[in-house]
């Protein structure tokens, strides 16, 4: 599976549904990360492959309630209630 990255992370805190609209809007494919792919692009960040700041991106959706994030500075998965601000890092497949 090949995964491109959007150019930068959208550094404005929003909640997962609104993270989902944004990505939506950018058209083309463009998505929330699986939590796979948020693993990846952390693997990347670390190796100085791509920049990554010291915060979290939300990932896909999880349940009804919660949807998973990870943190790049610490490279913790989270479950955050999808209420909850976060940043965003939309991906496409390619």
């Amino acid at each position: 599976m090949s995964i491109e990255i959007y150019t930068h992370t959208i550094d404005k805190y929003l909640s997962w549904q609104e993270a989902r609209d944004l990505c939506l809007s950018l058209g083309e494919g463009w998505r929330l990360p699986t939590l796979w792919e948020l693993g990846y692009i952390h693997k990347l960040g670390k190796e100085g492959k791509i920049h990554l700041g010291n915060y979290g991106c939300w990932g896909d959706r999880r349940d009804d309630d919660f949807a998973w994030s990870k943190g790049f500075h610490t490279g913790n998965i989270y479950l955050n209630p999808l209420g909850n601000l976060n940043y965003v890092l939309p991906v496409r497949d390619i």
